[in-house]
């Protein structure tokens, strides 16, 4: 029988990087049922619902660890939701590390992994005699622009929105810089600048894990493999996905999808944390019944703070009473409108 070996995970606030890095320790204790895994929990304010359900089915050898929780009124106000996020766990990196001083003292850990917005509890993984991983939850192209940004940074003068020729990152489809990632889009903010320092210190771990795998991404993939000593090595471990339905709701959606041509249905989500202003909500319901063309449309309550569900809870109101009058009466046949979330792998 294997030794237990320990294992610490720390995710980050927000949603759509916390469940990730937890469906991520499902599968590695499935596979490794001799790694037990010590999560240590960040909140900002009081712990999501949808955060303490996936909790909730975690199995016995993963160990969460709540952090105190964070008020967002220690910070300033006006801030980005990425650069809430940064700051929060940058403050929240005493807690972490008086957390993993303790649980190391009674049983090592051999191994430390992070979310990408929790790179700053790397500094203990020397210090604690553990491997530093990154969790990548996105894509290898994502990553690949990542690692390729510091060079881009150092060879350009003006914003890359200006740049007159494509930017070309190894591996991938060239694309202009006025396609870069907001963060990207004004170098002078602070927002780029602690991106651009994040991304630096991907380079001094000894892996990243990504929810990627070649099939899907091959010349990204292979690029950052060719590029050797460079990069720390990347694992392609993916797909991890949620699978699996259980609402009559989740079931119906199946069942229209499934009478559709192959790729004939636009499917209208803005992930775990996106919403719209009334306004907007209005003119993407315009343009979907205008263009008559089939569409599966995931619907939140609107709110006018730009990506306001990342850190806080949607309130508890069906979504469909925001909708112009008449319109899923005149869609019937078109489309469907999911209130909320569907889960996009079905």
């Amino acid at each position: 029988m294997d030794k237990p070996a320990y294992i610490a995970v720390i995710p980050s606030a927000g949603f759509s990087h916390f469940a990730p890095i937890l469906h991520f320790s499902k599968r590695l204790v499935e596979f490794h049922p001799h790694f037990h895994v010590t999560c240590l929990v960040p909140s900002i304010g009081s712990l999501p619902t949808n955060s303490k359900a996936i909790l909730h089915t975690l199995p016995p050898n993963i160990n969460p660890i709540l952090l105190p929780p964070f008020n967002l009124n220690h910070l300033p106000q006006g801030l980005s939701v990425v650069l809430q996020i940064q700051r929060a766990m940058r403050l929240m990196m005493p807690s972490i590390h008086q957390i993993l001083k303790s649980i190391t003292s009674n049983n090592p850990h051999v191994a430390m992994v992070v979310d990408s917005f929790a790179c700053g509890a790397l500094d203990f993984a020397h210090e604690f005699n553990m491997l530093s991983y990154v969790y990548f939850p996105s894509s290898a192209t994502t990553l690949s622009t990542h690692f390729y940004l510091p060079k881009l940074d150092e060879e350009t003068s003006c914003e890359y929105r200006d740049l007159p020729c494509p930017i070309e990152v190894p591996g991938c489809v060239p694309f202009h810089g006025r396609d870069l990632y907001i963060q990207a889009q004004d170098r002078k903010r602070e927002l780029y600048k602690v991106s651009l320092e994040r991304y630096r210190r991907f380079l001094s771990v000894d892996g990243i894990i990504m929810n990627s795998f070649l099939a899907l991404e091959t010349g990204p993939l292979r690029a950052l493999k060719d590029e050797g000593r460079a990069y720390p090595p990347v694992y392609p471990i993916g797909p991890i996905v949620k699978t699996g339905t259980d609402s009559a709701q989740g079931l119906e959606c199946l069942t229209w999808l499934d009478k559709q041509q192959v790729g004939s249905v636009l499917y209208v989500s803005f992930g775990s944390g996106g919403t719209l202003s009334q306004e907007q909500m209005n003119e993407l319901a315009c343009g979907l019944e205008l263009s008559n063309h089939k569409f599966l449309w995931v619907v939140r309550a609107p709110n006018n703070a730009e990506n306001s569900l990342y850190l806080s809870e949607q309130k508890c109101v069906d979504p469909v009473q925001f909708l112009l009058s008449g319109f899923l009466e005149r869609t019937k046949e078109q489309g469907v409108v999911i209130p909320s979330w569907c889960r996009f792998t079905e």
